[in-house]
């Protein structure tokens, strides 16, 4: 008995010829058309013509990314389809996958040559070890063949340009973190690049947030799902070091009427609503929890999601991105707020966002095989982040003092000398780290700039 020696392309011709379906480069368009990714394979294998044009006149590769077929454009990609053909707008394939934010797509067209160029990144990195996040970059870097450019945020620079920052934001800003961001989009602006695709969205809509952690345990426990909850203490406590004093302080954080939460906040020594450095009425503002208000104090993952997305936490984001892109003349596109993929993600169940102590579930299993499982398994997240605790303790706490003091002189009687104890207290240890520093320095620099004039 001898085994049959077919070749994949006489294996493809078979099952064609069983499906009544001609090996030709019409038929390849119609399947992609129809988005049959089993016919499309067997006609690559077949070895059909792959420039066969439709009625308006694309290519089989230009539907596929139009559809967002990512399957099929990497099975035309990976069968030598023409890279770099035009179509009558005269926007090139790659062209039309940056438009539409297609990430796995543009790189695949880059590593076959498309446009005849590499994807370049642009990271913000650390001298810190605890705050560099290089060499999981480096490992994408890696595994993607793209152009990598790095630039490592420093205090100085910060303080050159802060009062710029502020024009460009047109609003205090809460941490040095959009600082980080400015850098990245200059060095961009540097390398020639006006368009940039950012994955602003994803933390909001999938759950990627530790924060979420404290409406998953509550939800949990409020439905008596006890055996579910004691899984996912279990994960929390091992995948995130959270246990079981600071997983309670989780779930009562999410319990508690909202009348006792100020003075919960002073005995877990988070800033209070109402600081005694801090003179609300001056401003015209009644303190008050604005996460409270706006939802975000839930045992729901799709409330908070929702919260997140709508009025709590992106707009924020989108906000700094914005002036700090267009500071630089680059285009920001984020691909993870097309409108089909956020009603898609805000419908999936929650086990599907977070579950046994891990985010962003079902991206996770999307990017197996695309990214470095040390990646896509890691647990522990920074955010943009500065060693602005380093600068402000240890290297530079004399010019943040100055900064503060003047904060305060020039505050219009906002901020009060009190703030500098706290302050003293922070770079000693006494007490934690905290934004509360940078955020005085970023508010009377946004007051002068703009050169604000409380009149009550």
């Amino acid at each position: 008995m001898m085994a049959s020696c077919d070749s994949p392309q006489q294996k493809s011709i078979r099952e064609l010829g069983k499906a009544g379906i001609e090996p030709s480069g019409k038929s390849l368009t119609e399947a992609v058309a129809r988005r049959d990714a089993k016919v499309v394979g067997w006609l690559l294998d077949a070895g059909v013509h792959t420039e066969h044009r439709d009625a308006d006149n694309r290519t089989p590769l230009r539907v596929t990314v139009d559809q967002g077929s990512v399957e099929m454009a990497i099975q035309l990609i990976d069968h030598k389809a023409n890279v770099n053909s035009e179509t009558p707008d005269k926007t090139t394939v790659l062209g039309a996958a940056v438009e539409r934010g297609q990430a796995v797509i543009v790189e695949r067209l880059l590593a076959a040559g498309g446009d005849n160029g590499a994807q370049r990144t642009f990271s913000a990195c650390a001298d810190v070890e605890r705050y560099d996040e290089r060499r999981f970059i480096d490992e994408v870097v890696r595994a993607t063949r793209v152009e990598a450019r790095y630039v490592y945020p420093s205090s100085q620079d910060l303080f050159a340009v802060l009062d710029r920052i502020s024009w460009h934001q047109d609003e205090p800003f809460g941490s040095t973190s959009i600082f980080a961001q400015w850098c990245v989009f200059r060095l961009a602006a540097e390398s020639g690049v006006t368009v940039m695709l950012d994955g602003q969205g994803s933390d909001e809509q999938l759950a990627g947030y530790h924060s979420f952690f404290a409406p998953r345990l509550t939800g949990l426990l409020k439905r008596r799902e006890f055996a579910q909850l004691d899984a996912e203490l279990r994960a929390v406590k091992q995948l995130h070091g959270i246990r079981g004093p600071a997983a309670l302080k989780l779930i009562m954080s999410m319990l508690l009427p909202r009348a006792i939460r100020p003075l919960a906040r002073r005995v877990a020594s988070r800033t209070p609503v109402s600081p005694t450095w801090l003179n609300a009425p001056r401003l015209g503002a009644a303190p008050e929890d604005p996460y409270a208000r706006r939802g975000a104090i839930t045992d729901s993952v799709e409330a908070l999601s929702h919260a997140q997305l709508t009025s709590t936490n992106l707009q924020m984001l989108l906000h700094w991105e914005d002036r700090n892109s267009m500071a630089h003349s680059i285009e920001a596109r984020l691909p993870f707020l097309d409108f089909n993929l956020v009603e898609f993600a805000l419908g999936l169940p929650e086990e599907y966002k977070l579950a046994l102590g891990m985010t962003k579930r079902v991206l996770r299993e999307a990017m197996r095989g695309v990214l470095p499982e040390s990646i896509r398994q890691r647990t522990d997240k920074l955010g943009f982040v500065t060693p602005e605790e380093v600068w402000l303790r240890e290297r530079e706490p004399r010019a943040f003092e100055s900064l503060l003091k003047g904060a305060i002189s020039n505050s219009a009687g906002v901020l009060n000398a009190s703030l500098l104890t706290k302050f003293e207290r922070i770079v000693s240890g006494d007490e934690p780290f905290s934004f509360v520093v940078w955020r005085a320095i970023s508010f009377a620099s946004w007051m002068k700039t703009f050169h604000v004039n409380l009149q009550h």
